[in-house]
């Protein structure tokens, strides 16, 4: 016993620690703060790389579009036509889909008697994450 501390003193009175309860109680609510910091972090990176995933699709998609929608890469083919799409990053798969022929009134699948030299091609990006994107793009005949 410390022979300095008078029993007399009233700061003395009462306990002087924590007791189990408290104790487990803080380790409680710290637990559950931290699992709570831990798994919003972990979304976080979840949800940036699926962010960067769908605007590198986006970015390889209007590549792609370009790249067919330029008569000097792609020169206008008539009936029956396909064209060749920009590849994308490595892991993105870009795809064209067949060509559809404006016929006056809608694009149909099948060759019109008469070019009208319209086409319509359908360009695809899908992500490695499985995100899809695509875009319809009109290809015409300058000439």
């Amino acid at each position: 016993m410390n022979a300095n501390v008078d029993r007399r003193d009233p700061r003395c009175h009462g306990e002087a620690g924590e007791s189990l309860a408290e104790l487990l109680v803080t380790i409680a609510i710290l637990g559950i703060a931290v699992v709570t910091i831990v798994a919003s972090m972990a979304a976080a990176i979840a949800l940036s790389t699926r962010h960067r995933q769908q605007a590198s699709a986006a970015t390889a998609l209007v590549h792609a579009a370009e790249s067919i929608k330029d008569n000097t890469a792609n020169p206008y083919v008539a009936c029956p036509a396909t064209y060749t799409a920009a590849a994308g990053p490595s892991g993105y798969a870009v795809t064209a889909t067949p060509v559809q022929y404006w016929d006056g009134s809608a694009f149909v699948s099948s060759c019109p008697g008469t070019d009208l030299k319209i086409q319509k091609v359908t360009v695809t990006v899908v992500a490695p994450g499985g995100y899809k994107t695509n875009v319809d793009v009109v290809k015409r005949n300058p000439n």
